[in-house]
């Protein structure tokens, strides 16, 4: 009998409405108010910029634990969440952390002043997936449940959110 996933390591993007109208430049000096406020629970570190590359990471904030970042893998920006550093609990613990700390950082970008109101959570997609140990993204596993999850975590709220699988 082969023993459960331990998913570490967990990603989590919800995706941007109207991402044509988005400007990523403006979120360097943002990452960087955020490093100097220390506004997540995680240790915030360093800002990278790879918005010359097609269809990459964007803007990245770099932290110990985890990295925030205005992605644009797939051709399709969102805010991404991923967990570095391991976390205690269930999977379904650490899947909660990190659509918590996801919602909380599109929340904060929303709400950011330098970004004019551009970037705003389309209300319908989530992608989730986890590293594997190469770097790549594995996005293959209880998809049905990590939709359940996730939609408990905005329970009583008018949120609804779709689950893509990419093959």
């Amino acid at each position: 009998m082969s023993s459960p996933i331990n998913l570490q390591c967990v990603n989590v993007k919800l995706l941007a409405k109207d991402p044509e109208d988005v400007d990523l430049e403006p979120l360097i000096p943002v990452f960087h108010n955020w490093i100097q406020g220390q506004v997540f629970e995680e240790l915030l570190l360093d800002v990278a910029d790879y918005r010359h590359v097609h269809e990459g990471p964007g803007v990245v904030l770099i932290g110990h634990q985890a990295n925030y970042s205005v992605d644009n893998t797939d051709n399709r920006l969102g805010v991404r969440y991923n967990r570095k550093a391991p976390l205690e609990g269930s999977n379904q613990d650490r899947l909660k952390q990190a659509t918590r700390a996801a919602l909380t950082a599109f929340h904060r970008l929303e709400g950011e002043a330098g970004l004019n109101g551009k970037l705003q959570f389309n209300g319908q997609e989530i992608e989730v997936s986890r590293q594997a140990v190469s770097g790549r993204r594995v996005r293959a596993f209880a998809w049905q449940r990590s939709a359940r999850i996730v939609w408990g975590l905005c329970e009583g709220q008018s949120v609804v959110f779709g689950v893509r699988s990419a093959g």
